[in-house]
């Protein structure tokens, strides 16, 4: 059967990507793809403390003419990219960036002779932030993607599943707000899990919505050799109604008490990649 192109505009607005699409006549099926699109936006037109979309500022310091930017979920690494631009004065107005940090970066502002330029109306700029990875997954069958949004999680510790109560699984929550009423959400999470030791794997999952287990969400994940592997779970969801914010999250269990499962497992350094035990979850809404 052959693909479906589809032809539109995309509007970047941090972690929440939209998508306008028009369907390219006489050809078949949809698919899925990825699209480049940034984690964090902001237009700066103050010095005045605030917020834009997956990010904020503060501190501004008139004499040195920096500004600290803070991201809403901090990143894996530092290999983020940051791209300034202004509308007018660009000129006239220089943005630095420096001393970045998984939870943000400072930026400079100045003219040509190096003195410090107020932001404000008349001289705003926009800061656009890519993650290493700049791509976002998208499907949508034959519909249409209406919001989709990515995060990227690296834990500290690792959680040992237990066989009696379901443990909610770090990094999986996730506070989403459906744009249309007949609409279907796709939910994926992926991470490492292994074996507490060199025993079976054993790892039931199961998904829920606001509190509530959704209808065959479960899923069980067996592997008789145990060690370390990456988990992909993934669950389509229906909207619950416009304008209403629920937490999604994933909930893991020892099936059997004999077996074991630990999720985002501390690894050997050097052994492993860090980026292995790096999750991600994507939410994508489409109608």
């Amino acid at each position: 059967m052959p693909n479906k192109t589809y032809q539109g505009d995309l509007t970047l607005t941090g972690q929440t990507v939209e998508l306008s699409l028009q369907d390219l006549p006489e050809i078949g099926e949809a698919g899925s793809g990825a699209v480049i699109a940034p984690f964090a936006f902001a237009r700066i037109d103050t010095t005045s403390n605030g917020s834009g979309t997956g990010i904020s500022w503060s501190n501004w310091n008139a004499g040195s003419g920096t500004l600290d930017i803070t991201f809403d979920t901090a990143q894996a690494n530092t290999n983020y990219t940051v791209v300034t631009d202004g509308e007018a004065n660009d000129d006239a107005r220089l943005v630095s960036v420096q001393s970045k940090t998984t939870s943000g970066f400072q930026i400079s502002v100045y003219d040509s002779n190096g003195n410090a330029v107020t932001p404000s109306a008349a001289n705003s700029f926009a800061i656009i932030v890519y993650g290493e990875t700049p791509t976002i997954e998208v499907q949508a069958g034959n519909d249409v993607i209406i919001k989709s949004i990515q995060n990227a999680y690296v834990p500290t510790t690792e959680q040992i599943m237990s066989s009696s109560v379901w443990t909610d699984i770090d990094g999986s929550d996730v506070s989403f707000t459906p744009l249309s009423l007949n609409s279907d959400i796709l939910y994926r999470y992926e991470f490492p899990a292994a074996s507490a030791n060199t025993g079976e794997f054993d790892l039931s999952l199961r998904l829920l919505v606001d509190g509530i287990e959704q209808d065959d969400s479960f899923e069980y994940n067996y592997d008789q050799g145990g060690g370390g592997q990456k988990i992909s779970y993934s669950h389509i969801i229906p909207s619950w109604g416009i304008g209403t914010s629920y937490v999604v999250k994933l909930q893991g269990k020892v099936n059997e008490s004999y077996r074991s499962a630990i999720v985002h497992p501390e690894m050997p350094i050097g052994e492993t990649p860090s980026s292995f035990r790096q999750a991600r979850l994507v939410i994508t809404e489409y109608a």
